[in-house]
């Protein structure tokens, strides 16, 4: 027996059936692999909109805190701002330790160093001077301590003492020279 695909009708159904079914079959993988290309496309924008929000979310909680920090804090902002002077108020310093100086029978020479104001941060500055003391060593100590108790913030940072010898020491002579540098801290304006 022969076929004849022209002739037979049955052939003719059972291959264009077959046809059909290969480009369904065809056109599925074709989908399926347009699809599944898209949702890992999806899946990995999903994913980092998800680290996305988490860093999202810790950042609100970090601002929460800073919020609730600075609630505390802001009742305290003025007053700490007035405690610093501002730069044109810093000229009082010079005559507030000449004051001071003598009080504890100091002999007092003060200057401000050439190199003017340096900005530290937002909203503050230094100035740095330099001053001459000479008096009895437990006079200076005393100074020293007032001064640091003084309404102005200042970093001492260099002493040099001179005079006493041992002998004048033990002779009672307590008399010595100091030389101070340091620097004050001021409002910026």
């Amino acid at each position: 027996m022969k076929l004849d695909f022209k002739n037979d009708l049955f052939l003719r159904q059972m291959s264009v059936k077959i046809g059909i079914i290969l480009v369904i079959i065809i056109l599925s993988i074709i989908s399926i692999l347009f699809l599944s290309k898209n949702i890992k496309e999806k899946a990995l924008h999903i994913s980092g909109l998800q680290a996305q929000s988490q860093s999202l979310s810790s950042m609100g909680e970090s601002f929460s805190k800073l919020m609730k920090d600075y609630q505390i804090v802001e009742p305290y902002l003025t007053l700490v701002q007035e405690l610093l002077p501002n730069q044109n108020e810093i000229i009082s310093f010079s005559k507030d330790l000449s004051d001071l100086s003598e009080t504890f029978e100091v002999e007092l020479g003060f200057a401000f160093e050439k190199d003017g104001v340096k900005k530290i941060s937002e909203g503050i500055s230094s100035i740095n001077f330099s001053m001459s003391l000479k008096g009895d060593f437990p006079k200076i100590e005393e100074f020293i301590i007032a001064l640091k108790d003084s309404r102005y913030f200042i970093d001492l940072n260099a002493f040099d003492f001179t005079g006493g010898s041992a002998d004048s020491i033990a002779k009672g002579s307590k008399m010595v020279s100091a030389v101070v540098r340091g620097r004050v801290f001021v409002k910026n304006n």
